[in-house]
Parts: structure tokens; sequence; C-alpha cells
């Protein structure tokens, strides 16, 4: 977002993708923690996992640019 001239606060939607077999609310827990209080629309999956098997969340974030 730095590249684009964009911050947080562009951000109009959220996809968290958190890997299955471990605690949801931890794992959201650090995702919200990562990210911050930015409000957005949010939208959480559990999937079997990632392709390199230490990554347990993964947040793909949607920005609209002036």
């Amino acid at each position: 977002m730095a590249q684009a001239h964009a911050d947080r606060s562009r951000v109009v939607k959220l996809s968290i993708y958190l890997q299955a077999g471990g605690d949801v609310s931890v794992r959201y827990k650090a995702a919200a923690a990562a990210w911050g209080p930015h409000p957005t629309a949010i939208t959480v999956l559990r999937v079997a996992g990632f392709a390199r098997p230490e990554v347990l969340v993964e947040i793909d974030a949607l920005a609209v640019l002036p």
C-alpha cells in the first residue's frame, strides 16, 4: 500500500484465511492484532492449510485508491 501512497484507512475489505485445526479465536485475535482497529468489511475463512506449513493466518486487503 505504501507504494501506492495509501494506508489502512483506504481498505474497504479484508479476507482473513485461518488454518483449520487450531483455536479459531486465538488465530482471529492474532490477525486483529496484526491489522489493528480499522473498521471494514471482513470475511473469515477456514482453510485446510497453506503452501508454507508454518503459516497459520493469511490476510488479503482490498483498498480503494484516491
